[in-house]
């Protein structure tokens, strides 16, 4: 499963004001578990409404597979993938069964294996007794599993999460990290975030966004380790400001000799 984005920009047009929110993204997104980092306004959030196609490229193309997203494609698309916005919202009195049914028949599951996929995914999520539980009643860290739960629903061959751990205490976070490792043992996962322990524990690969264009793409150590020699830091791998800093730094470097 590999996804590759050729030359992606997007341009916002607003007040008589044009913004460019991405700027000829070309990276790749292989099989495995893909961090997307990056300050705010960095661009993240835009690439993946992008890949999940809640929003078209203003320029250039993305492809799974070597197959070119656009027309007819992207229907078909949309059932390989999932999305997990980070405000999870749901009707408070609803149940958590009604809501993954709701979700199953959306993605086009007949009654029967939306049924049958509901205490799966419930299992999966490490919320088997919550059924009949009303969204109301959860906790934030058991409604962003609930969230999880709904774009599970049709087994999707690659998940997008948005801050998937954003807002959660510290048990609900490694809650949420448990199963995504699950998931990745049978999806690719993509999910963008600020918490450096997500990337450290997490990911295979990550992707640092500045200014609308792909700083860097490689491994978390990889950056890390780059990030401390150009500080001449002795820091720890969870310093995701400094990686950070550093990815800007670099990014600015190459935009003034270009």
């Amino acid at each position: 499963m590999l996804i590759e984005t050729h030359t992606l920009s997007k341009v916002y047009r607003t007040r008589g004001r044009t913004i460019e929110a991405l700027k000829d993204v070309s990276v790749r997104f292989p099989a495995g578990v893909t961090a997307l980092i990056g300050s705010n306004g960095s661009g993240k959030s835009t690439l993946m409404r992008i890949l999940c196609t809640i929003e078209s490229a203003s320029r250039g193309s993305f492809r799974l597979n070597g197959n070119v997203i656009e027309g007819k494609a992207r229907a078909l698309y949309r059932l390989r993938i999932g999305y997990v916005p980070q405000d999870v919202r749901f009707v408070s009195t609803m149940s958590c069964k009604d809501v993954l049914a709701y979700a199953g028949w959306v993605a086009g599951l007949d009654r029967k294996r939306y049924l049958t996929r509901i205490p799966e995914v419930l299992e999966l999520v490490d919320l088997p007794d919550a059924v009949n539980a009303r969204i109301g009643s959860l906790s934030g860290g058991q409604n962003r599993r609930i969230g999880i739960a709904a774009a599970l629903m049709h087994e999707p061959e690659i998940l997008f999460l948005d801050e998937p751990t954003a807002g959660l205490d510290p048990q609900a976070r490694i809650e949420v990290r448990k199963i995504l490792n699950q998931v990745a043992s049978t999806a690719t996962v993509v999910f963008s975030t600020h918490l450096a322990d997500d990337v450290a524990t997490l990911a295979q690969r990550v992707i640092a966004m500045n200014a609308g264009r792909a700083a860097y793409e490689g491994s978390w150590n990889e950056l890390v380790e780059a990030a401390m020699q150009s500080q001449d830091a002795d820091l720890t791998h969870d310093d995701l400001e400094l990686a950070l800093t550093h990815v800007a730094n670099t990014s600015a470097d190459k935009g003034s000799a270009s």
